[in-house]
């Protein structure tokens, strides 16, 4: 390539083009090398037919060289296209997007992030998405006590009628608190979804009167005291999900009893109360997702037990899905809540392990070193060392309707063939 950024042989190589574009390739090619020829100062010293040949040759690859720089250079050129049309095309293609659609799409990224941000942000982006955002009222379901009361009212007014997501996840002082309830609490009939974090919140409710909750779907993360008297007289018809950080379980049963799902967080607890766990459980004739977390547990005094009349028949209480969680927790402190576990089965069981210091298989079985978790998938991670032939073998052994085992192990060894080494 020239250094005035012409290209070399270009002109043969039109050349070429054009005699095949008038006479097709095998003559137009053939009347081309012999131009060549003629113009060409020869520097072979063979005879015919070689020295023709080595000429043509010598063409083609000129040729092609030229052919490869053009290349190089549209490439270049569709690269810088490209990136130039991108823009374009994506606001081109939005503007065709039908509102309807557009507000669809918005609600699809409300439904996969969390708090107002996505709302917010979209609202900002241009008069037309500021537009459709604004007629979009699920965009402004989520309220949170860190907005200012000013912003409340404004999501409020635009959510219309819909369920609202009422979250204290950031615990701020007493007078916060007293705000954000008395804002909410002429809307406490579309309150589906709450968050509570800190037990003054629970004593605002009940000063302000606040118990009728006929959308109320999900609590999560109560406070213990949460659970009793006052809960017990909120109406909520509709609640099916409950996610606790609770470590006594004595006034569970005082949740409605139409719940489906819920997630039992132990987290530093000194004990569990497994009896209490259990019947609380039970009672839940609804129940069909089950998530106990249980993070630095100790052992139960045992100062309660269950009649035999109590325990159902071993895998007889049928759940979708059952998922445990260990973390920093002894074997000890577990195995009662393992023989109690026994009586379900369910379609997808997970249980996790992590920073134990117990023999991490013994994790996987009861008082009687049964393999406990029944189910037709199954789902295990260890994250520390443990023998995958044995956890296999125990699978095989005791889940007869097992169909489906994931086994995520990344520090695990094959026992029997350690013992060969």
């Amino acid at each position: 390539m020239l250094a005035n950024d012409k290209i070399e042989g270009l002109q043969d190589f039109l050349g070429l083009l054009t005699s095949v574009n008038d006479k097709g390739w095998d003559a137009g090619y053939r009347d081309s090398i012999l131009r060549g020829r003629e113009r060409s100062v020869s520097t072979h010293s063979h005879a015919e037919p070689l020295l023709s040949l080595r000429h043509a040759l010598d063409d083609a690859k000129r040729f092609l060289a030229s052919l490869d720089s053009v290349k190089q250079r549209l490439t270049k050129e569709i690269r810088k296209l490209q990136r130039r049309c991108a823009p374009l095309l994506l606001e081109d293609g939005i503007k065709r997007l039908p509102d309807d659609l557009l507000s669809h799409i918005f609600k699809i990224g409300h439904d996969i992030t969390d708090y107002c941000d996505f709302a917010l942000a979209v609202s900002h982006v241009s008069c037309r998405f500021r537009q459709v955002s604004l007629r979009t009222p699920r965009l402004w379901t989520r309220v949170s006590i860190e907005y200012p009361s000013e912003q409340i009212d404004v999501f409020m007014s635009r959510s219309g009628q819909l369920d609202l997501e009422i979250s204290e996840r950031f615990s701020l002082d007493f007078s916060d608190s007293c705000r954000f309830f008395k804002l909410l609490a002429p809307v406490s009939t579309r309150w589906s979804s709450l968050t509570i974090i800190s037990d003054r919140s629970k004593e605002i409710i009940r000063k302000l009167d606040i118990t009728n909750f006929p959308r109320l779907r999900r609590i999560y993360k109560p406070s213990a005291s949460l659970f009793g008297v006052d809960l017990s007289s909120w109406h909520m018809p509709s609640l099916s999900i409950v996610e606790v950080d609770v470590s006594q379980f004595t006034q569970l049963c005082a949740v409605p009893m139409q719940l489906t799902c819920i997630e039992l967080q132990f987290m530093t607890a000194p004990y569990v109360d497994v009896v209490a766990l259990f019947r609380a459980l039970l009672s839940m004739k609804t129940l069909k997702d089950l998530s106990l977390i249980l993070f630095n547990c100790g052992s139960l005094p045992r100062i309660d037990h269950l009649d035999r009349a109590e325990l159902p028949q071993p895998h007889s209480v049928h759940l979708d899905r059952l998922a445990i969680e260990i973390e920093q927790s002894p074997y000890d402190s577990l195995v009662d809540i393992y023989d109690k576990l026994s009586v379900f089965m369910a379609t997808n069981v997970y249980l996790s392990i992590d920073r134990v210091q117990d023999h991490r298989e013994s994790y996987l079985l009861n008082s009687r070193k049964e393999y406990f978790l029944h189910g037709s998938t199954i789902r295990i991670h260890i994250q520390q060392s443990c023998d995958i032939s044995n956890i296999l073998m125990l699978i095989a052994k005791h889940c007869k309707i097992a169909h489906t085992v994931h086994l995520d192990l990344p520090s695990a060894y094959t026992g029997f063939m350690s013992d060969q080494d």
